[in-house]
Parts: structure tokens; sequence; C-alpha cells
């Protein structure tokens, strides 16, 4: 499908991804029959799509990351022959079809199905360590080694862009996030287009420079893939969340202190804490940028949890050896990459509180003070 031509078909849920069972015998093996499986033009791309909370139902809805369309913009330039692109909730597939950073996969995988179909995934979400990648850095790395794209230097530039915002592995200094972030690349990274990425690099910008005022007024986005809006308007409102989650960490960081809670350890190294809670029907998140403000404001562990589940994440220290202390009491919880530790479930849900003993973040004693409440 030529560039500019994509048509979106909103598919049902599939059959859930398994583990791979049927490799072939190398990386080498599998990255040139997946070249031979695009050069014969294929009937779909699959990418996922996001299920959210309206009125109290879960809604499916097309709202992929920046990683998912990177991809599928590679596979455009590429001239890569496809019918339609079409969706699925993360984790799960459609078989026989080619997928792009739909989860439960941690390369470039081929999966022989019962019929003799083969899916294939550009994905990295497998519960494994490794090089931190990115689905469209996969994608490229295909086509480059399958001679269906020909470098250029602004393709190394944006994928290494696409793969630092997923893995939320660039470095921000406290100052460059509290003035210029919110007026960059990086920091518009969830409302810019692929395509809009690109061409600002094949112009020259320097994604961690602010734009220029002719850039702001002229530029369109999507803002978080849901509202048109001058990139102007996005800067302003993303400053917004900058200013919103440095005070917020401020005021958790004296809860923090007053609940004689850990600040620091050697296995999480500094730690900024986000109790997300319900005020009515109101979510309130008082550090709305969550990791990516705690990172550039030097802390080295995010910790996220809203009374059901929890979400951990640090760029700084290997969190392997804290996973396995919170699978011990909590099996359903999940590593991602040695960097992230997930767990949510309605119906088994974790206090805030029991999170805390469970990593031992309280002082010494404060765990039995019945005044400490976090």
């Amino acid at each position: 499908m030529p560039p500019g031509e994509n048509l979106f078909r909103q598919e049902g849920p599939e059959v859930p991804a398994p583990k791979p069972e049927h490799q072939l015998e190398s990386r080498e093996a599998t990255i040139a029959r997946v070249g031979e499986i695009l050069k014969e033009g294929i009937d779909a791309l699959v990418i996922h799509g996001t299920t959210i909370r309206r009125d109290g139902k879960e809604t499916f809805v097309l709202r992929p990351d920046l990683d998912a369309m990177g991809g599928l913009y590679l596979m455009d330039i590429a001239g890569i022959n496809y019918s339609m692109a079409t969706s699925v909730p993360k984790g799960e597939k459609i078989p026989g079809k080619v997928h792009i950073d739909t989860g439960g996969y941690g390369d470039t995988t081929i999966v022989q199905e019962d019929n003799e179909e083969e899916s294939v995934f550009f994905d990295h979400h497998a519960e494994v360590k490794g090089e931190q990648t990115s689905a469209t850095k996969l994608v490229y790395e295909a086509l480059v080694e399958n001679k269906l794209l020909t470098p250029e230097p602004w393709m190394e530039q944006f994928v290494e862009f696409v793969t630092e915002c997923d893995n939320l592995s660039y470095k921000v200094t406290p100052n460059h996030f509290k003035s210029t972030w919110a007026h960059s690349m990086y920091g518009q990274n969830r409302s810019l287009s692929a395509e809009q990425v690109a061409n600002l690099f094949k112009s020259g910008h320097n994604p961690k420079s602010a734009f220029t005022q002719h850039q702001r007024q002229t530029i369109q986005v999507l803002e978080n893939r849901r509202r048109v809006m001058n990139l102007e308007e996005a800067c302003a409102k993303r400053q917004k969340e900058v200013d919103r989650s440095v005070k917020g960490m401020d005021v958790s960081m004296k809860k923090m202190m007053a609940n004689h809670l850990k600040i620091e350890t050697p296995e999480l190294g500094k730690i900024m804490i986000n109790e997300i809670h319900k005020e009515g029907k109101k979510t309130i998140d008082e550090i709305p940028l969550g990791g990516r403000a705690a990172n550039a404001m030097g802390y080295d562990t995010y910790i996220m949890t809203d009374g059901s589940g929890f979400f951990i994440s640090s760029q700084t220290h290997d969190l392997e050896p804290i996973f396995e202390k919170i699978q011990k009491e909590l099996p359903e919880a999940k590593l991602v990459r040695g960097t992230m530790i997930l767990y949510k479930s309605e119906t088994h849900p974790v206090a805030t509180r029991r999170l805390l003993e469970i990593l031992n973040l309280f002082e010494d004693g404060a765990e039995h003070d019945p005044a400490v409440t976090s």
C-alpha cells in the first residue's frame, strides 16, 4: 500500500498470542524468510489498538503508539504490498498475518500455526532482558537486511528516536525537562505522526531542541491520538503536565518522608512513588507524566500504584531481584526486559501499603505503626 493510503479496519479479539514453539534454526534464517513473505505481498498488517474504560465499560479503540505507526510507516516507504492494516488488542493476534508491536514476543519471530500458516511478529515485549529495541527497529532491520529499503541518515535517526521514546531511554536533565522538553520532539512523541517525525529529521531538526515558531504555528498534531490541534497548543498543554508533575513529585516526596518510607535503597536507587486515587468518579494523578518525569528529575525508580495494581520502572537498576521477591507474593506479576514490573488484577487487588511492605520500603519499625497509611 502506498504511503498516505493506510486504511484501518478494526477487528475483534483473536486467539491470544502463545510463546513461540516453532522457530527457524537461526535469526538470520528468520529474517530471510520474513523477507520472502514481505516480497510475496501480504493481505494484512496487524498493529495494536487499546482497550479503554468508558462509562464503566471496556471499549476497544484504534489508538496505536508511535512504535506501531513507525513500523507501518517503514513498510509503506519500502513499498511493501498489503491490502489493509487492521488492529487487535495488545497481546492478541490474527493467525497467518504480519504483526507489528502487538505484544507477546521478544524479537522478529515466525510462528508456524496448526494450519501451516506462518504468523510473523515484529515485537519486543517478552519477559526477558536484552538490548533495548523497538518494533520499528526490528522492521527496519528486516527491510534493510533483505534489501527492501536503502538506509539513509534520517532513517537511522528516525529509528533511534522511536526506540528511545518507546523505552524511555533518552537522557533529560531536570532543567531541560522543566523548560524545553514539552516543546521538543521528545515531549511531543505521543502527538506527532510517524510521517511528521520522519519529515522533521529529513529537515535536519534536532529532537531535543524546541520547535521553531513557524513549526509550532503550521504543524497540526493529533494530541494523544485523539484531538487535532496545532503544535503550539499541544506544547502548551504538555508544559502544564510538566509543571504539574514536578509539583506532584515534591508533594509525593514530602508524603513519603512523613510516612517514614525509604526514599533510596541499594536495590532501587532513588525512589518516586505516585499513588493514583479516586475522588468520586474522578481519577487523581498528581504526576501525569509518570516515569518520564521521575527519570528526568533524577529519580532511579518510579512506582505507580492505584489500589488494585502497580507499575514499577527503572532505567538505572536491574529489577529482576525485586521481581523475584514480588513474584513470591504475587505470581501474576510480570517482568518486562528487566526494567519494568507490571501487576493488575480486579480479583486480587494489591493495596499500596501491601506493595510497600513487599518492597521493604518502610523505615525500621514504621511498618508496625498504624498511623502510617501511605
